[in-house]
């Protein structure tokens, strides 16, 4: 049996779509092949007590939040106040401070075959915990990234480039790249973040692995009833999750709002809905009182009910930015080639759900791309689009986002180091 710790700061699956990607990975470890440990400390707005959905094999150890966990993360003037004089997260600093002491301390006189950090969005605690740990010495690290990090360096539109305290990103680059350098190898679920990362520290050598994204197949609930039904009678296009402010939903809707005009039958026969919690930003495009095709459901929703949305939908939607470069993989691309169903992407050219899909899956464009977006949706809805090549793609791809791949991927980072 192979040792395995990993570090993790979100396993809450109803909160974040880490929370989902990493408890997808942790249950799809052979616990008959690794003797897995897993630490876990939450951000204070996702704490959770009982996390029953982790394959009860698999030792947990959670470092709880406490007081000033909570008042860090609570209070403006505390955290301005630190950002502003000291060029640091106050709350940041402090999760740091007390992981670091509990992996001292809890697994001091620990071997192990491989330890996996994961992080939340440009969080890199777990990193920086563990980087200088005692357990860096003498162990093989292995550090995921889920996004670009820190903020500043996410892509246009949900980064310009800086935030409002220039010292704040100066150390969080250097926080990185002093990470990567550290670190045995790093890894990420999309080759393009693997690349942004080498490019980052300017180390093109340092090994870098693949983990994408994965989907399993036992949390669609066949007989599961979400909370919202689909309107039988009408064609459903539909995007499942947050609608962030760079997924911009308004040329999908001009060019629906154009199909209509052109095709008036259809004006009562499509619904475009939006199930899941909406930014303020988008809130204006998708009000249903101008639009009679829209259907907008702005709340958070259970994985589950998620999953059961989008596995009943005529044409699911992948969203993501209008920009020219995604570097993600979006957990929602592996739950879609996981469900078997032909989906609808807009997403910039150079992204990781092109590079995935590929040049031959057709329902393709860029989300700013009004034509494109229509004759899609006209190719659809008369049922005159590339059926068979489509489903044959998204089949070919469901071993990419399969469970057995991460324990592959396990078993060649730890045997390459051993």
């Amino acid at each position: 049996m192979k040792n395995l710790l990993i570090v993790v700061e979100c396993i809450n699956k109803n909160k974040s779509s880490e929370g989902i990607a990493t408890v997808n990975f942790l249950n799809a470890i052979d616990t008959n092949q690794f003797n897995v440990d897993c630490v876990f400390y939450e951000f204070p707005q996702f704490e959770i007590s009982n996390p029953d959905w982790i394959n009860p094999k698999i030792k947990l150890y959670q470092l709880k939040n406490n007081k000033l966990d909570f008042i860090f993360s609570k209070y403006s003037k505390i955290k301005n106040f630190f950002a502003k004089y000291f060029g640091i997260s106050i709350l940041k600093e402090y999760r740091i401070f007390r992981l670091k002491k509990y992996l001292n301390s809890k697994f001091e006189n620990r071997e192990f075959d491989l330890i996996f950090s994961r992080t939340i969005a440009t969080s890199i605690c777990s990193h920086r915990a563990l980087i200088s740990s005692t357990l860096s010495i003498k162990n093989n690290l292995l550090i995921y990234f889920n996004d670009p990090a820190p903020f500043c360096l996410m892509p246009y539109p949900y980064s310009t480039g800086s935030t409002f305290n220039p010292k704040f990103d100066q150390k969080e680059i250097k926080h990185v790249k002093f990470i990567i350098s550290k670190s045995t190898a790093i890894a990420s679920p999309s080759y393009l973040l693997n690349e942004f990362f080498l490019k980052l520290n300017g180390d093109y050598f340092k090994p870098a692995f693949t983990f994408p994204h994965l989907f399993f197949e036992d949390l669609v609930k066949k007989n599961f009833q979400p909370s919202v039904k689909y309107d039988r009678s009408k064609i459903n296009i539909t995007h499942c999750g947050s609608l962030l402010s760079g997924r911009d939903p308004s040329t999908l809707i001009e060019a629906i709002e154009e199909f209509v005009k052109m095709y008036p039958d259809f004006k009562t026969k499509i619904s475009l809905n939006f199930f899941g919690p909406i930014n303020n930003l988008h809130k204006k495009i998708l009000n249903t009182n101008y639009y009679e095709f829209l259907n907008v459901v702005d709340k958070r929703f259970s994985h589950a009910e998620s999953l059961a949305l989008m596995r009943n939908s005529d044409l699911p939607l992948l969203i993501e930015s209008s920009y020219e470069d995604s570097p993600f993989m979006p957990v929602k691309l592996a739950e879609l080639i996981g469900l078997g169903k032909v989906f609808l992407v807009l997403s910039p050219k150079k992204s990781e759900t092109r590079r995935v899909l590929g040049e031959n899956y057709s329902f393709q464009t860029e989300s700013n791309n009004k034509s494109e977006i229509l004759a899609k949706i006209k190719d659809f809805v008369e049922d005159t689009y590339e059926k068979e090549i489509l489903q044959n793609r998204i089949y070919t791809l469901q071993e990419y986002v399969s469970p057995e791949s991460v324990n592959i991927s396990l078993n060649k980072v730890i045997n390459q180091f051993s």
